[in-house]
């Protein structure tokens, strides 16, 4: 993706890297545990066996690429902010993400939440 915006990246490991900087991407910055949360949330919750599987797919979807713009931003920040790259790194989109993972959960359980039967009070005559 940095390469299809300009940037002249290679991949060495989990290093990507250019003449002007280099990130490497470690297991505990990958964001998995987001998509895991989520999806062990949509199994979890009740609701009909299609619904779950919408979510996992959702989930599994659009964490994942919240968690590519975060690499391939932090790349830019590195290149022209290197003095926030920290900051953004382990704050900003930390709680990006996790928030991010609980408005989807919100979301999600609010669009699969079984509705509830209306009962009426009124006798049939």
């Amino acid at each position: 993706m940095l390469n299809l915006l300009g940037e002249r990246t290679h991949l060495a490991g989990a290093t990507i890297s250019s003449a002007r900087f280099a990130i490497t991407v470690v297991p505990e910055c990958a964001g998995p545990e987001f998509t895991q949360f989520f999806c062990a949330l949509v199994l979890a919750f009740p609701s009909r066996p299609l619904w779950r599987i919408a979510g996992i797919i959702a989930g599994a979807s659009l964490l994942p690429l919240l968690n590519l713009l975060r690499i391939m931003s932090l790349y830019f920040i590195g290149v022209h902010f290197p003095g926030a790259f920290e900051s953004m790194h382990e704050r900003i989109w930390a709680t990006i993400l996790i928030g991010a993972t609980l408005v989807l959960s919100f979301f999600w359980i609010k669009w699969a939440a079984p509705t509830p039967a209306i009962k009426s009070d009124a006798v049939a005559a």
